[in-house]
């Protein structure tokens, strides 16, 4: 018997004796196998987001709303940030605005950063498919409440977050073949964010050389979300002492001047 060769396709099932993934509603003619894991989860960052404010401020953080105009800097080190017309002394600043940061003034070095477009599309999620985040090469989809989230495609067009025809017709495409229930669904509606991409696709964490008490957070690209949970806890652990028992020198911002 001839050996199949096996196509990528991680739908979240094991691998199947005979083409289609053996998963009723993730059936694919051309699939053969798929990699199952148990511990992978998701969440909605809107929802984390909104949880983080209300438990910040009930520790007592006091949150300062509207747009960071610029860093200022004193004998090498930050002491203050201007945000709208108002100066607010500081001894820490980290910089964390995603695609915006090098839009702050002030900073020693130009930061690497580029917006890259994503687009997602919202659909009731397929009835009778078992709930599960599927993903093969471009195109992937994963439950939220009782909708399903496709994804994505990524376009460097600057600032541009509006949705197009063309970029939610790809994603249909891409997670129809992951999954032919979903092609019947109409959408319930589409939107866009932008991911903040650094030249080598590594995140931007750690200190400024040059400036004491100025940190980097910053270029995660698509895994913002995923890679949340440990970025805060290394800055965390720096803010707090100085160090971190993660190995983060090849993220330094210095490695895009000096080749660190």
């Amino acid at each position: 018997m001839k050996t199949p060769k096996w196509p990528p396709c991680s739908t979240g099932w094991r691998a199947n004796a005979r083409p289609g993934c053996g998963a009723t509603g993730w059936t694919r003619p051309n699939c053969w196998g798929a990699l199952f894991a148990p511990e992978d989860g998701c969440l909605d960052p809107g929802h984390l987001a909104a949880a983080l404010h209300a438990d910040a401020k009930r520790l007592g953080v006091t949150v300062h709303s509207g747009k960071v105009g610029r860093v200022t800097t004193a004998a090498g080190r930050v002491t203050s940030l201007v945000v709208g017309r108002s100066r607010i002394p500081v001894e820490q600043v980290v910089i964390a605005a995603g695609v915006w940061s090098s839009k702050i003034g002030g900073l020693p070095r130009p930061l690497p950063v580029e917006p890259v477009r994503g687009q997602l599309v919202a659909t009731a999620w397929p009835g009778g498919v078992p709930a599960a985040i599927v993903f093969h090469g471009e195109g992937y989809l994963l439950p939220r409440g009782n909708e399903a989230i496709l994804g994505s495609t990524m376009e460097r067009v600057g600032f541009n977050a509006r949705t197009t025809a063309a970029g939610v017709s790809q994603i249909r495409r891409a997670t129809a073949r992951l999954c032919p229930g979903l092609s019947a669904l109409p959408a319930h509606r589409a939107w866009a964010g932008l991911r903040p991409v650094t030249p080598d696709a590594r995140p931007i964490i750690g200190a400024d050389p040059d400036v004491g008490g100025l940190w980097y957070a910053t270029g995660h690209g698509r895994n913002g979300i995923l890679l949340a949970a440990i970025t805060g806890e290394i800055m965390g652990d720096l803010l707090a002492t100085g160090r971190t028992d993660v190995d983060i020198g090849q993220l330094a911002v210095g490695r895009f001047t000096t080749g660190a």
